[in-house]
């Protein structure tokens, strides 16, 4: 059974055509092996509200690292 460990912010970068889009890093872990980094990508108007959606849905352990679509920086 796979168990979300954390959500983070993965700030700003550029896709396959050049768009700049906003990153969120997925920490699960499956089984008995080490956790497994899965990032997913959306555009960067909608990155405050999917990571508000995204605190309700999975609250997890408050983090400094977690949540806070606040403190990115633009890498891109």
């Amino acid at each position: 059974m796979s168990q979300l460990i954390g959500i983070y912010d993965g700030g700003f970068t550029k896709d396959r055509k050049g768009r700049k889009v906003a990153a969120i890093r997925f920490k699960i872990v499956t089984g008995e092996g080490k956790p497994d980094d899965v990032t997913a990508y959306c555009l960067p108007v909608y990155k405050v509200a999917v990571f508000t959606q995204l605190k309700r849905l999975a609250p997890l352990n408050s983090d400094p690292e977690g949540i806070t679509p606040e403190s990115s920086q633009e890498k891109a």
